[in-house]
């Protein structure tokens, strides 16, 4: 990337490409794929005489709204090289809840017990995800290049830049900052650029591939206690109908993806395809 970069000469592409290579900084506005959906929380808790409750789901639903959106949705700012390391430790598929949450909600949640410590839990394949995306928007903006300037690899680092500042502008918008998605390791979906509700446009298989995690998810659902089943089974519903109509939106997406997490975070037995489509869906962002 630093090469192309160097090569074409063009700001914010050089801006992007040293971010995700060095990281991005508090201040700097991050990419929504580097956005990780989490897979629930569980928590040590201690009561009365020393009793303690270990590794026990934390009930996302029942806490202050604000701790559950920032122990549901994780940035990450960390530069390629060290999350292609978290990609490859399964260690790292979980991190501390903030100190301050835990002291905001601790003594909420089961009561006479008190939570003293707290993990967020991440799918399997999230960090991967991330990468796959960063592979998946420079792959597209290559071609998108090439396809008008072949030449552009005959290019010496040191002369001008061989394609127009506009041109390189415009693929650069379209590519790496919302043209496209990754969805899992094939296909993408296209994102209007300049609408601001950011709309996903499903191509048909891929529309039938979540029809089908949908309705294994379904399966799972039933299984779910009363209250909770019904809640899930609403959401599953406004999925399957995004999916009929293959146009699903970054709100709706997250809405559902936060909603089925905490409902199984939650659960006394595991729901692997609940899982499934939490994760299909968090490709999505």
């Amino acid at each position: 990337m630093h090469v192309l970069a160097a090569t074409l000469k063009h700001t914010e592409f050089m801006a992007w490409t040293n971010r995700e290579l060095n990281g991005y900084e508090e201040l700097d506005p991050l990419p929504s794929y580097r956005t990780v959906v989490s897979s629930g929380s569980v928590g040590t808790y201690v009561g009365y005489g020393g009793a303690q409750i270990k590794n026990m789901p934390i009930p996302l639903y029942e806490i202050d709204e604000e701790v559950r959106r920032r122990v549901s949705y994780i940035d990450f700012r960390q530069g390629v090289r060290n999350i292609e390391t978290m990609a490859h430790d399964e260690s790292k598929l979980h991190m501390p809840w903030n100190p301050a949450f835990i002291h905001l909600v601790g003594h909420s949640i089961i009561p006479n017990y008190q939570l003293v410590t707290a993990n967020i839990l991440f799918p399997h394949g999230a960090f991967s995800g991330i990468l796959d995306t960063i592979r998946t928007r420079v792959l597209d903006f290559v071609i998108a290049i090439q396809s008008e300037y072949p030449n552009i690899e005959d290019s010496e680092i040191g002369r001008p830049s061989p394609v127009p500042h506009s041109s390189i502008t415009n693929v650069f918008h379209s590519t790496i900052i919302g043209g496209h998605a990754n969805i899992g390791t094939t296909g993408t979906a296209s994102i209007k650029s300049g609408d601001t509700t950011n709309y996903f446009g499903l191509s048909p298989e891929k529309a039938a591939e979540l029809g089908r995690v949908v309705n294994a998810a379904r399966g799972e659902a039933e299984r779910l206690p009363e209250v909770d089943k019904k809640v899930a089974l609403e959401t599953i519903d406004e999925v399957a109908l995004a999916a009929t109509s293959r146009r699903l939106d970054v709100a709706s997406i997250k809405k559902w993806t936060s909603t089925i997490s905490t409902l199984i975070s939650t659960a006394a037995t595991t729901f692997p395809k609940l899982h499934a489509l939490v994760h299909w869906l968090g490709t999505l962002l």
